[in-house]
Parts: structure tokens; sequence; C-alpha cells
């Protein structure tokens, strides 16, 4: 096949270039999206959601070298079960500012348009910091989905689940039994402590009803007992006693 000097094998695929590296702080990003409905679609400042990201390898830990506002535009790769926008069929990124990302170049090797294909994962026992790398913390680590921006959202201030800033360090199989035991027994503790705590009142109660029915039909040595009711009651306060 003759090709002319415009020819870009890179955008066939044969040269695919990978790349990681992390979701930059939010104010570089955010406006690109519209957080209301909008009339005019000139209103709109950005082209959805695309994401300002620092790629390892090709911009550096410090923002003194590139900053933040600075880095390229990537745009996300959607499932097909998303849909691609047309006819109300979409899907919405859950990507967040520190999310690690990994992608590719849809440029091959001129690598100035990178194209986010998915996001690794975090858990709990992950150190996040709460700043951003524009506002004290550093690039490629850690970052929490809440950190502190560079630009506030304006009045509002996101509140900070315990569970997102939350560290559980990991520990040995011999503990994890010993914690799964300790937690069984205060289990059965409390469930027992549930049961004396129903049993106490039950019998309280039946107290009070015998003592009301002794009023009512007496309580001499040798009476006959024949109503259901209260044969019913004595025999649950025996059952109780015993």
């Amino acid at each position: 096949m003759e090709v002319g000097s415009l020819f870009n094998s890179g955008i066939l695929g044969q040269s695919f270039n990978w790349w990681i590296g992390q979701i930059a702080d939010d104010s570089t990003w955010r406006e690109n999206v519209n957080s209301g409905k909008f009339e005019d679609k000139e209103a709109v400042p950005g082209w959805g959601y695309r994401y300002k990201v620092s790629i390892m390898g090709m911009h550096g830990q410090s923002i003194d070298t590139i900053k933040s506002e600075e880095l390229p535009f990537a745009t996300v790769m959607y499932p097909i079960t998303s849909g691609g926008g047309q006819a109300g069929a979409f899907a919405t990124p859950a990507l967040r500012q520190g999310n690690v990302v990994f992608g590719f170049f849809m440029d091959g090797g001129q690598e100035q348009v990178p194209v986010i294909m998915g996001v690794m994962g975090n858990n709990l026992q992950t150190p996040l910091q709460t700043k951003t790398e524009e506002t004290g913390g550093l690039r490629y680590a850690g970052t929490s989905g809440y950190a502190e921006s560079k630009k506030p959202k304006k009045e509002a201030k996101e509140t900070v689940p315990d569970a997102d800033m939350g560290i559980s360090k990991p520990t040995s199989k011999e503990e994890g039994i010993e914690k799964a035991a300790l937690g069984a027994m205060g289990d059965l503790v409390n469930q027992a402590s549930n049961l004396s705590s129903a049993a106490s009142s039950s019998l309280s109660q039946l107290r009070a009803a015998t003592a009301a029915r002794n009023n009512t039909l007496g309580n001499r040595v040798g009476d006959l007992v024949t109503d259901p009711d209260a044969l019913a009651e004595l025999a649950a306060e025996r059952r109780i006693g015993g």
C-alpha cells in the first residue's frame, strides 16, 4: 500500500504506546462539565469529561517542572454498554482528583493525545494525603478524592467521610483469627445480656400479673383455680422459676 507523507502508522495501531499517570487537582479540569442544565451549548466552557493527567516518566513529580494547568487533557474511553452520548445513551465517569489511571496515546509516538482506559483501585490500607500537588501534597502519591483543592468549589465544601480518610494496617493471620474470636465472644456476651434482660422483664410482668390475680381471686391454701388465664400464668411462672 502506498502512503503519503501525512500517513501516521501509530493511529492504525502499529505503534501502541501505553502510559500510567495521576489525575491532577480538579480545579484544572472541573470547569469542563456544566454543573446544571443549559440552553446554549456554547455556554459549556469545555468538552465534557476530560481530565488533566500527569504521566509518569513524562512529567516530573515536582510542579516546578510543569504546572498542573499545563498538563495534557485526557479523554475517557467507555465500554460499549455505556453508549457514546447519542440518543441519551451515556455514562458518567466516577473519576476524582488523585486517581491513578492508565491508558494509551491516540496519536501513537507523538504522545500528545492521551486516552484513559481504566483506573487503579484503592483500599483502606493505602495512606492518602489530604492535599493535592497544588496545595502542598506530592504528585504521584496516594491522594484522597476529598483532598484540598487549589480553587474551592464556590461556597460548597464536601464533608469527608471517616471511611475515606481511615487507614487500616494489615495484620498477620494469627492476629486476624484472634480479632475475629474476640469479636464473636463480644457478640455472645451481648446476646446473653439481651436474653437476661428479656427474661427479667418477663418475670417482672408475671409477678405483677400474679399480684393482681391474688387481689382479685384470693390466694388461700386449698383454693381450686379454674380460670384458664390464671392457670396459664401459673404455668409460665413455674417455667421461669424452674
